[in-house]
């Protein structure tokens, strides 16, 4: 009778051991995406982590007849800066009077990297005053990537554009995890894109221009 007994008590036993197992906290440990698939985050548009930041300025050079487009690097460690460093992407040889220079950069994960890199829009060395325009009909504009992780040269992806009333914002407009440039001036719109997710020497890749009319950006 008491083996019975105990025998019909075991199924009780088991279940609450299972039990006490589930209510044990597990230790989740954080993981890269998996890029090989179409949505490396799952369905998590925004990667949520400590970072470092990225500040940048132009200074005017020569009488304020060049641009000297500089990023600075500002790295932390236990929620404080711990360091920074200023990098000079280029001296471009125009300067917009009276108006917001054209240069913004934005840092994120545009490639499949373990890091993020930082894209600059700015000027290039064919622009030329008074508006930053071509001079010798080569590309006016560029978007210099820059990976501080490796330390590496600049990769250029020059383009014609207005350097007037610039703005730059970061979405995924293809879907693959990444972010991308939503890129406006005073005349167009459009969407730039990594040519090669896993080649950032590959440069950016621009979508079809919207034509806008006349736009006053604060």
């Amino acid at each position: 009778m008491n083996r019975l007994h105990l025998h019909s008590l075991r199924p009780l036993v088991a279940m609450a051991f299972a039990l006490i197992l589930l209510a044990i906290p597990v230790t989740v440990h954080a993981q890269d995406p998996d890029f090989s698939t179409d949505d490396p985050l799952e369905g998590q548009w925004e990667l949520s982590r400590v970072t470092d930041l990225v500040l940048y300025q132009t200074h005017s050079a020569d009488s304020n007849t060049k641009s000297e487009i500089l990023n600075y690097y500002l790295e932390t460690e236990d929620s404080k800066v711990v360091t920074q460093t200023a990098k000079t992407i280029l001296t471009a040889p125009c300067w917009l009077a009276g108006q917001r220079e054209p240069q913004i950069t934005r840092a994120a994960r545009f490639f499949a990297l373990p890091n993020d890199v930082a894209i600059t829009m700015a000027p290039s060395a064919n622009a030329g005053n008074p508006d930053c325009a071509s001079t010798n009909s080569d590309s006016n504009m560029g978007l210099y990537i820059v990976d501080t992780k490796t330390n590496a040269a600049p990769i250029w992806v020059h383009f014609f554009a207005s350097a007037k009333q610039t703005a730059m914002a970061m979405a995924d407009f293809n879907q693959d995890g990444l972010e991308d440039l939503f890129i406006l001036n005073d005349t167009q719109a459009f969407v730039a894109t990594a040519t090669d997710v896993y080649s950032p020497t590959a440069g950016m890749t621009f979508g079809q221009r919207m034509e806008l009319g006349s736009t006053t950006l604060a």
